[in-house]
């Protein structure tokens, strides 16, 4: 369902960097969906993680997305910053490059990019406890789905020492705090909201699909592209459209723009107009 919610221009788009902070469309942990009731007791916990984490969202001391990563993420975040030509000091990344998988893993193509959440590279250091009652798995998830929609904040269940009292610490970003602070929300496209819409009419028709088909409405994660050229980097994905690459003949001997309209086939019958004999063929 993340997917189907963004196109792959839309997905492009939330790979590069941002500089207006605001609150996102959907979170990065969808909280449960259906019939998931919570006890008074664990409704009174989830408003009090809420409340704190609400209030700390308030101040204006939290560190940015750049400062809480581990130290070999900051490189890569620092890289694809520069990458884009992006050198506004609000810039910043929602996601970030996968480390390069092993060599002996074909299952992906080495022009093949892995994005994950920046909140994925976060220093375990970066967490912080706000209130320390304990929460139930659901009302931790909606807790979560919640934090998750601000920029840059995210989330982790703790225990105690014989994994019995279950809380939740935060990682608290200066974007997440900015985005609260001006009480907007990422507007969402036509296309988006066409598709939410659809989803919609879709559960009130035949439910929510099974939680093992279904992981709930959220921003997409991962997200894959194509290896970009350093144009689209720097001038987006639309740049493609300015470098016209030549795509290559594989066996039939016409150009790729004598291809019958419509057609994305490059196997294709070649078309019938074409006079052969005049290009040196016998037939």
């Amino acid at each position: 369902m993340r997917s189907a919610l963004f196109s792959p221009e839309d997905k492009a788009n939330l790979l590069r960097p941002r500089t207006n902070a605001t609150k996102l469309p959907y979170p990065f942990k969808p909280a449960p969906q259906g019939n998931v009731e919570l006890g008074a007791k664990a409704k009174a916990a989830l408003g009090a993680h809420i409340e704190a984490f609400e209030e700390r969202l308030s101040e204006n001391d939290s560190p940015g997305i750049r400062e809480m990563l581990i130290d070999d993420a900051r490189v890569v975040y620092d890289a694809e910053l520069k990458a884009c030509g992006e050198e506004s000091e609000d810039a910043f990344l929602l996601y970030l490059l996968r480390p390069v998988r092993k060599k002996d893993d074909n299952k992906f193509s080495d022009d093949t990019e892995w994005f994950d959440p920046v909140v994925d590279f976060y220093d375990d250091a970066s967490y912080e406890i706000l209130c320390h009652e304990p929460l139930s798995a659901a009302a931790f998830k909606t807790f979560a789905a919640h934090v998750s929609t601000y920029p840059g904040c995210a989330a982790k269940q703790t225990a105690d020492a014989k994994r019995k009292f279950k809380g939740a610490k935060v990682a608290l970003s200066r974007e997440g705090s900015a985005a609260s602070r001006a009480s907007t929300r990422w507007k969402l496209t036509p296309d988006q909201a066409a598709a939410k819409t659809f989803y919609d009419v879709r559960v009130d028709a035949v439910g929510v699909p099974p939680a093992g088909e279904h992981d709930g409405v959220g921003m997409p994660a991962p997200i894959f592209r194509r290896r970009p050229t350093a144009l689209e980097r720097v001038l987006g994905p639309e740049a493609a459209e300015t470098e016209k690459t030549p795509e290559r003949n594989l066996g039939f001997q016409y150009d790729y723009d004598e291809t019958p309209p419509g057609s994305d086939d490059m196997f294709a019958p070649p078309p019938k107009d074409i006079d052969w004999q005049e290009r040196g063929y016998f037939m």
